[in-house]
């Protein structure tokens, strides 16, 4: 049985509301460059990984359905953002130019 006490249940109500928000915020900023939710994390775990990574391993990483992460993968190798070898993703980020903006 489960050791769950008052302290314990309000600390995963805080990490679950943390997580809602964060959640949000990257839901907000795919809305902002106008992709799905699917390809932002998709991107986000990449440039994680050195803009390398295993599709098992991305697939455990974004909490991803197989299919929905081969739906992603398709439109992005359709955009030339990534290209698979040898069963994994690579994202080449550094021919990408990234500007730092602030938002108050």
């Amino acid at each position: 049985m489960f050791d769950i006490n008052n302290e314990k249940l309000t600390e995963l109500q805080h990490l679950s509301v943390l997580t809602a928000e964060i959640d949000s915020l990257y839901h907000e900023t795919s809305l902002t460059l106008n992709c799905s939710d699917s390809i932002m994390t998709t991107l986000y775990h990449l440039l994680g990984n050195n803009g390398e990574c295993g599709i098992s391993k991305l697939c455990e990483l974004g909490s991803f359905p197989k299919q929905t992460l081969n739906s992603t993968l398709r439109k992005l190798e359709k955009d030339e953002l990534i290209f698979l070898k040898n069963s994994l993703i690579y994202f080449p980020f550094k021919r990408f130019e990234f500007k730092k903006t602030h938002r108050l």
